[in-house]
């Protein structure tokens, strides 16, 4: 069902009442484009390790995609308090503040200020367990990606929570 998703345009959600379903099936023809959308699109890494930093900026601008960057949860926090990111990268594991607790306290300030589109969380994590996938899951991250880090993967994850932020 995940790899559908790199095929999908535009999702309705029903119940969808007959006088609204043409009028935005008509908006969604007429839409731009998801690359035109990412252009617009901004991105936040947070990363503790200035070699996965690097590896993931680089990924990102290679698709002409720019990044700012931050070192720990703490800084993660006070980043997205200052400013909104479309797209956040946050390595779930971190000296100080971790990336759990980061997304947990960004996700309290979003439903605090009644931000009607929440920034996009992946995680990125070097474990593989799945208690470890679920916490993140839980502490409300969007989506959990495997460490080291894949642009094939990166691109895919960011071409679909682009085409679903539009939706909202």
């Amino acid at each position: 069902m995940q790899s559908a998703f790199e095929y999908v345009d535009k999702v309705f959600f029903t119940p969808a009442l007959p006088y609204e379903f043409i009028p935005n099936l008509t908006e969604a023809l007429n839409a731009e484009s998801v690359e035109e959308t990412l252009e617009n699109s901004s991105f936040l890494i947070v990363e503790d390790d200035k070699v996965q930093q690097f590896l993931l900026k680089r990924i990102l601008m290679k698709q002409e995609y720019k990044a700012d960057t931050v070192g720990d949860g703490t800084e993660a926090v006070d980043w997205v308090k200052a400013q909104r990111a479309d797209i956040i990268f946050m390595d779930c594991i971190m000296p100080g503040m971790g990336g759990i607790e980061a997304t947990k306290l960004i996700r309290k300030h979003e439903s605090d200020n009644g931000s009607t589109t929440p920034s996009t969380i992946i995680g990125a994590t070097a474990l593989t367990s799945v208690a470890e996938h679920k916490a993140c899951i839980e502490a409300g991250m969007d989506y959990v990606i495997s460490k080291p880090y894949k642009s094939d993967e990166i691109i895919k994850v960011i071409k679909k929570y682009v085409a679903f932020q539009k939706l909202n």
